[in-house]
């Protein structure tokens, strides 16, 4: 891949000012969307695709590699963390990234800072340093199915180098979280209350706290049916005799 920073600015491949353009363009989404070897979010939907076509062209990429890397989760779309390490790598401006732990390996103080050295000028970028206190912090750790509990190791990697794209090589990720923060950040932002949401975090369910006794709902039995099996069907009422000589 050429340096990102140095790739020339293309004419718009689709201007809505030219509906020839734009029609080539849908054909070209649902011919994709149409393909089985595509990754589900994009599978039947021609404008998800046509959205992926618009950044492999902003990057000087390919539709299908985008696709595989730009996952969709919960309607945001999110980079997946080694496509971004691969595009640093590739961009030309900067020697690959590397990492560096400190700390005692699976305790809290075990930390990771992403770096590399920036070809023009010699000097070494260093990262924001992510420990498995700040995971802990930040509700990654708990989070039910998180990859932070089963292979720490590599996500402090992730997570690191993610950090690191945004601060030194922003246009690399086109302004987009990496898919493993959309999926942390998920349950943080739901604006829940914080002990329903320590709850998913934990577990992965939703526990209901509890109503006060003066607001819980009163159960009333419904009256037992008859026995019978039949139907009574009461008797008109009748109407009241006159006696003679009342008007």
């Amino acid at each position: 891949m050429t340096d990102l920073s140095t790739v020339p600015a293309q004419p718009a491949a689709i201007a809505p000012a030219q509906p020839t353009a734009l029609s080539e363009l849908w054909k070209h989404a649902r011919m994709i969307a149409d393909s089985d070897i595509i990754p589900q979010a994009y599978r039947g939907k021609p404008a998800n695709c046509v959205i992926a076509i618009e950044l492999a062209q902003r990057m000087g990429s390919s539709p299908m590699l985008v696709m595989q890397n730009l996952d969709i989760i919960q309607g945001k779309p999110g980079w997946s963390s080694k496509f971004l390490i691969a595009t640093v790598n590739a961009c030309g401006r900067f020697t690959p990234i590397r990492f560096r732990f400190e700390g005692k390996p699976n305790t809290k103080d075990w930390s990771c800072t992403a770096y590399a050295k920036e070809k023009s000028t010699e000097e070494v970028l260093d990262g924001v340093t992510v420990s498995i206190a700040m995971a802990d912090t930040e509700g990654w750790l708990k989070k039910a199915g998180s990859k932070w509990q089963t292979m720490p190791q590599l996500m402090l990697m992730y997570r690191s180098a993610a950090f690191w794209a945004r601060v030194y090589c922003p246009e690399v990720s086109m302004g987009l979280h990496n898919a493993d923060e959309i999926e942390d950040m998920a349950v943080r932002q739901s604006g829940m209350p914080d002990d329903i949401r320590e709850s998913i975090l934990a577990t992965g369910a939703v526990v209901v706290p509890e109503l006060p006794t003066s607001a819980q709902a009163t159960t009333v039995e419904a009256p037992s049916a008859p026995a019978t099996d039949r139907v009574s069907i009461p008797e008109p009422a009748k109407k009241p005799t006159r006696e003679p000589g009342e008007d």
